[in-house]
């Protein structure tokens, strides 16, 4: 993964915990791929942890990290309309640097209200999903 276009090497791996028994739902990606996604109900905590792995040697000089949860609509008759309805962050850093070549970040979004199931249809599309931010990334 190349953060931010700033030429760091480097991969974001986010590991959802207790998976072992929950059900799983076939999903086709934006580009047809077919995946299986965990199933969760209104109410419940979703936790985890954030991996961030570096190319051996190099740095990275952070502002923050963190999470969201995000959930929204997409509008097909309306390209680039978006409502969003969910948006839960949590801090995962403070600002530092990043210089092990493995660092992981524990999270907990606790009962978390999802008011909608999601849903792909002819007009509509509600996603459900977990976004990692950094904020003023530099290289050194």
């Amino acid at each position: 993964m190349n953060f931010l276009g700033i030429g760091h090497s480097g991969a974001i791996d986010i590991t959802l915990n207790n998976l072992t028994n929950r059900k799983l739902v076939e999903v086709k990606s934006d580009q047809q791929q077919t995946c299986f996604l965990p199933v969760f109900y209104n109410g419940e905590s979703i936790s985890g942890q954030v991996t961030i792995s570096l190319k051996r040697g190099s740095k990275l000089e952070y502002q923050g990290i963190k999470i969201e949860l995000i959930g929204y609509i997409d509008f097909y008759s309306d390209r680039g309309s978006r409502d969003e309805f969910l948006n839960r962050t949590q801090e995962l850093a403070r600002p530092g640097i990043l210089s092990q070549s493995s660092t992981t970040y524990p999270f907990l979004f606790e009962n978390v209200e999802l008011p909608f199931e999601s849903y792909s249809g002819s007009n509509v599309h509600l996603r459900f999903v977990e976004d990692i931010m950094f904020v003023l990334i530099v290289q050194l």
